[in-house]
């Protein structure tokens, strides 16, 4: 789906591994390092839940 595409698009579209995300105690959600924005969280939810 497009949640997917989004993760997988630009620097991540020539690389195999998935890109490196994670969620804290609190729901943010963090890619490689960074935070994203909170709407972020329903992203990552309807890509790998």
């Amino acid at each position: 789906g497009p949640a997917r595409y989004a993760l997988y698009t630009l620097e991540n579209a020539e690389t195999e591994s998935p890109p490196e995300w994670g969620m804290d105690v609190e729901g943010r959600v963090w890619f490689r390092g960074e935070a994203l924005p909170g709407g972020a969280t329903a992203v990552v939810e309807e890509v790998w839940g």
